[in-house]
């Protein structure tokens, strides 16, 4: 009888040693055919990393392209644009579509106003009062009284930050002493546009909005909606650009893409 029992018992342990041995070459079989999926995925997916990869090494001169190209034309990023509408305004001034550009940027701001003016105020509050009054004056329509307080209180911001002036070539040399010169998106600050060019620097007949030609009294016909928005995108982008260690990203802690205070 017992050996009988040990007869099963021998044929159930060979039975199961089996059905493992099966079980086991069948997980074998599926880890094979995932191995193989993988590589063709792998393979297929070569091409799109590769482009990726150029993007990305891309990413920061273009993305600073776009910059300075914009504030060539007296505008700056807001710090709540996404980047594809920085890139999108990019292609419209490279291109035929500044009239286009220049409309887009001034329905955003038209339609923002109140959330920049917050914006602004809640992270300096120490300017909130010049910096209401200022709004005000856009919002009535007193461009003439609107665009220098801006640009003096993008200036004031900036010697608050960082202990030196905003515009002219001896401001941007100082600038590039700080940690600004590491930063992609301080190169309008950094470098010569018309709006920080120095009387060396301008060109006599152009009618693009300069921070010394209005301060100084040279320029008697700034006071429009477009030059106080341009002063306004100004105020925005360098209160962002300017203020020292917000956020981290990648080595550039100075554009806060969606931030709020």
């Amino acid at each position: 009888m017992s050996i009988e029992m040990d007869d099963v018992e021998t044929g159930k342990a060979g039975s199961t040693y089996s059905e493992m041995t099966t079980t086991f070459q069948e997980v074998l079989k599926v880890v094979g055919q995932v191995g193989e999926a993988f590589r063709s995925i792998c393979e297929n997916l070569a091409p799109f990393i590769s482009m990726v990869d150029k993007i990305v090494r891309q990413f920061p001169p273009a993305y600073q392209k776009a910059l300075m190209e914009l504030a060539n034309e007296g505008w700056y990023v807001d710090p709540e644009w996404l980047l594809g509408d920085v890139f999108s305004l990019l292609s419209q001034v490279c291109g035929d579509g500044k009239e286009q550009a220049r409309e887009w940027i001034v329905q955003y701001y038209s339609e923002n106003l109140d959330a920049v003016e917050k914006r602004l105020c809640d992270r300096f509050p120490n300017h909130a009062k010049v910096l209401s009054r200022a709004f005000q004056a856009h919002i009535n329509g007193h461009y003439e009284l609107s665009v220098p307080v801006f640009l003096i209180q993008a200036e004031s911001i900036c010697r608050s930050e960082r202990g030196c002036e905003l515009f002219g070539q001896r401001a941007r040399e100082e600038l590039k002493k700080t940690d600004l010169a590491s930063r992609m998106s301080a190169a309008p600050l950094l470098n010569s546009t018309p709006m920080n060019a120095n009387s060396s620097e301008r060109d006599p007949t152009s009618k693009a909005l300069n921070r010394h030609r209005v301060i100084h009294g040279e320029d008697l016909d700034y006071g429009t909606l477009e030059n106080s928005f341009k002063a306004i995108s100004l105020l925005a982008f360098a209160s962002s650009v300017l203020v020292q260690q917000r956020v981290d990203f990648e080595g550039d802690d100075s554009f806060v893409v969606a931030s709020s205070p």
